[in-house]
């Protein structure tokens, strides 16, 4: 079991090539995966040299080396699923919750109750768990296609600040201050301009959702910074800022 960040690996033996990955998606200049390789050897392999190859897609992708882990066919997935269980069960978890307080929302919304509050909080627990899952590569228990598990990581990732902007303006009183409702929108303005142009950019392959991770970086300390000069500066009529709506 090999685990690779970004780039392409090819294992080999003389005469044969055992598995490949990413050469293809490399050449095409699309954004080459990162998580897990399991590379079965042969009983033919035996005294042969097991030659792996791998090249890294971007400039930084052999920041991190990992460790090499030969492990039976037989036990490898059970294996896998051990070592992730903990982050697999908690990233699982976070999505059933997101689902189940969106259903509860949208049947809140029958009987025309206020309840996108908790619509913001399912929203933000389902990017959060899905975040988990990819991050932790435990996707690849449902997955194997590991270009659209980093795409989906970086998407989840990219969306959990615009259900938690909208959770901060929806149990707030912001409509007495015009200015709190104002600052709190240009944050989700910006996010929401941000997503979408990442993945135009993405998909059309001129910048990669890993390039863009700084300037989603800088955009979420920016939210944090107006956030905080909401709560900073409290109401002379009415102190208390924060209420269930």
């Amino acid at each position: 079991r090999v685990q690779t960040s970004h780039s392409t690996i090819t294992a080999s033996i003389p005469g044969r090539i055992l598995y490949t990955y990413g050469e293809d998606v490399f050449v095409k200049g699309g954004m080459v995966g990162s998580g897990y390789h399991m590379i079965q050897i042969p009983e033919s392999a035996r005294g042969k040299m097991l030659t792996i190859t791998m090249i890294s897609a971007t400039d930084n992708g052999f920041s991190c080396l990992y460790d090499m882990r030969i492990i039976s066919g037989e036990v490898a997935n059970q294996v896998f699923g051990a070592d992730h269980l903990f982050m697999g069960s908690l990233g699982i978890f976070l999505i059933e919750i997101g689902f189940l307080i969106l259903a509860f929302s949208f049947i809140s919304m029958i009987y025309a109750k206020k309840t996108i509050a908790f619509t913001m909080v399912g929203l933000s627990s389902i990017f959060m768990g899905t975040w988990t899952l990819c991050v932790t590569k435990t996707i690849q228990l449902f997955s194997n296609d590991l270009t659209f598990n980093l795409e989906l990581e970086y998407m989840s990732l990219f969306l959990i600040p615009l259900p938690v902007i909208g959770l901060i303006q929806f149990t707030r009183r912001l409509k007495a201050f015009s200015w709190r409702k104002s600052v709190m929108g240009i944050g989700a303005g910006l996010m929401a301009v941000f997503n979408i142009l990442s993945w135009v950019l993405h998909f059309t392959n001129l910048v990669h959702f890993d390039h863009l991770l700084p300037l989603f970086h800088i955009l979420t300390i920016l939210c944090v910074v107006l956030a905080a000069i909401t709560a900073y500066y409290p109401s002379k009529k009415n102190p208390h800022i924060w209420s269930h709506r």
